[in-house]
């Protein structure tokens, strides 16, 4: 690798963005062409999203029973990919890389002679927003259709509850 900074834990060499092709990082059997460069205007994308969902650890994770997101650079250029919450486009592994190394995260080589990197980010916790009732006229959450189940109670009434198990507020009366 070209780099001489090392991983303060162990002494994996950190890597920098000279180490990555589009395919991986540099060296590894990865892709059509092993020195094909990144594309900037994936990447610049790829930065905005890590930067609205990501947080740093202070160590490089390397589970193999992820918690908080994916481990390895793999893994995540798939939930960048995703449809749902990502870019709905493609993101090489390097190009993925390179995103992380250019937002700050720090990053190392998976195993001896992978293309995949390890780094130091997390998705970043949902945090509830806080519930305020909605203006007249403008539909509140619950105003929304949602999938519920409705059970008789024992005294003839209709329990509606949520497809999670939660009762919900409203207690409908049987038809007449």
């Amino acid at each position: 690798m070209a780099t001489a900074r090392k991983h303060p834990a162990r002494s994996e060499p950190l890597l920098t963005v000279d180490d990555i092709t589009k395919w991986g990082i540099r060296g590894t059997a990865a892709g059509p062409s092993s020195d094909e460069p990144v594309n900037e205007a994936t990447v610049a994308r790829v930065v905005a999203w890590i930067e609205a969902h990501c947080e740093p650890l202070p160590h490089i994770r390397r589970s193999l029973r992820p918690r908080r997101g994916p481990v390895s650079s793999y893994g995540w250029k798939h939930a960048a990919e995703s449809p749902q919450g990502g870019l709905g486009s493609y993101v090489s592994n390097g190009e993925f890389i390179v995103a992380a190394l250019r937002a700050g995260y720090r990053a190392v080589q998976a195993q001896p002679g992978s293309p995949n990197a390890f780094f130091n980010m997390c998705l970043r916790p949902v945090r509830p927003t806080a519930a305020r009732p909605p203006a007249p006229g403008v539909p509140g959450p619950y105003d929304r259709p949602q999938a519920v189940q409705v059970r008789p109670t024992r005294d003839g009434q209709a329990r509606v509850y949520s497809l999670a198990g939660h009762p919900a507020t409203a207690v409908l009366r049987p038809p007449r």
